[in-house]
C-alpha cells in the first residue's frame, strides 16, 4: 500500500458526553460512516434514501437506521430529505 496516496479520517478517542449519550448502534455506525463521506462530510444516498446508509457501511439495515436516528437526535448527523443526502455538519471542522 502506498500510504502517501491514501485518504484518511480522524477518529477521536475522547469520550465526550455526546459519544456517551449515543446508543450502541450509533457508536457502531459513526466510525464506519466517517470512512464513506466525501471531503465536505456528505454522502449521497440516491433512490435508496436512508436505506443506502447500512448498505454503504456493511451494517444490517435495522442497526444502521437505529444508529442514524440517534445521530440525528444528537445533531451529529443531518438528513436532507429533498436530496437524499446525509451530512455530518462538523466533519470539515474535525
Amino acid at each position: 500500500m502506498r500510504w502517501e496516496d491514501e485518504n484518511y479520517v480522524k477518529l477521536y478517542t475522547r469520550d465526550t458526553p455526546t459519544w456517551k449519550a449515543m446508543c450502541w448502534q450509533a457508536r457502531a455506525l459513526l466510525p464506519l460512516l466517517l470512512r464513506k463521506l466525501d471531503k465536505a462530510g456528505l454522502m449521497e444516498c440516491g433512490d435508496l434514501a436512508r436505506g443506502a446508509v447500512g448498505l454503504m457501511v456493511d451494517l444490517p439495515e435495522e442497526v444502521a437506521l437505529a444508529g442514524l436516528a440517534d445521530l440525528e437526535r444528537l445533531r451529529v448527523a443531518v438528513w436532507h430529505q429533498e436530496t437524499s443526502v446525509l451530512e455530518l455538519p462538523r466533519f470539515e471542522d474535525a
